[in-house]
């Protein structure tokens, strides 16, 4: 947790006052619960004196912020700061007006591309493992490496696939199980002319993903498989002219979002085609985003997407 002011970065006190301020800060001008906010700071076994102690920790963050950057309301406390100084909410701005749908793909990597730029590392570094707050920074995080896959994702449909590949080959290091990196990898690496590269890229992904969680690729990494050996058409690199927007094409695997119910549920969401009729899809019991797309059902998805604006979301 990072405090910025005209003058520079301002320091805090404990580390649970920068969580205290953290969990205020993904509600920024929302009133949150002093059950909420003991959760979010000691997990599953607060002290005794919690309630008291967050007191206290209010109290020297307005020491240090100012007396009016927390209200005191009847539930709980709130961070009375605009929603635009907050770097998670900005970013989730910047993504959600980042759709490939909506605009030529150079306004979507642009936007994408600060989004992606307001990350400074793993969030809430601060709070308890078994915490609320933890669970929060774990979201966040996705929400960042779904950002950063729809930017790359921006940047190939451009023709920019030359200036991806170093950075492609560094995150799938980091990222080894996220197969959409490595699809954007053996993308970029056949519109290079580099078409074993990116056959051998393949191989790395399956042998990683065999050896570490006993799983074959999923569907769309074996669908660009048979296409990189088969030459298929819809590898290469767009025109100029094709470049400029999306058309309507193939679906695509759109950035995960989320909607917060009454109750503060969070419920995960992807938005999927531009057809003139909405389809919800209603999964079982047990579900995951990723599983529409990596499963037989990926057939499934993209040939209600081609015809509708599908909305898959996580039970």
């Amino acid at each position: 947790m990072r405090v910025d002011f005209e003058s520079g970065e301002v320091a805090l006190g404990s580390g649970k006052e920068r969580a205290l301020l953290a969990a205020l800060a993904v509600s920024a001008g929302h009133v949150v619960a002093s059950e909420a906010l003991v959760d979010a700071l000691w997990g599953d076994a607060p002290p005794r004196t919690a309630r008291k102690t967050l007191q206290t920790y209010v109290s020297n963050i307005r020491r240090v912020l100012g007396a009016d950057v927390i209200s005191t309301e009847a539930s709980g406390y709130a961070l009375q700061v605009a929603v635009d100084d907050v770097d998670v909410v900005r970013f989730r701005a910047l993504v959600h007006d980042a759709s490939l749908r909506a605009g030529t793909v150079d306004e979507a990597s642009a936007k994408l591309s600060k989004a992606v730029a307001l990350w400074r590392g793993d969030p809430f570094a601060d709070a308890a493992s078994d915490s609320a707050l933890a669970a929060e920074g774990i979201r966040i995080r996705e929400e960042y490496l779904t950002a950063l896959e729809a930017r790359i994702a921006a940047d190939l449909a451009a023709g920019r696939h030359a200036d991806v590949v170093g950075e492609l080959e560094a995150l799938v290091r980091e990222h080894p199980f996220r197969e959409r990196l490595w699809g954007h990898l053996m993308v970029a690496l056949y519109r290079g002319g580099r078409q074993a590269d990116a056959l051998a890229a393949y191989q790395r992904a399956r042998n990683i993903l065999r050896e570490e969680l006993g799983l074959e690729p999923g569907g769309e990494l074996k669908r660009l498989e048979r296409a990189v050996l088969e030459h298929d058409a819809s590898l290469e690199a767009p025109s100029p002219a094709r470049a400029v927007s999306i058309d309507a094409g193939e679906p695509t695997r759109s950035p995960v979002r989320y909607a917060v119910c009454r109750d503060g549920v969070h419920v995960a969401y992807q938005i999927v085609g531009n057809g003139p009729i909405d389809i919800v899809a209603v999964p079982g019991f047990i579900s995951h985003l990723d599983i529409w797309w990596d499963a037989p059902t990926d057939t499934l998805v993209r040939r209600l997407a081609s015809f509708s604006r599908l909305i898959l979301f996580d039970k």
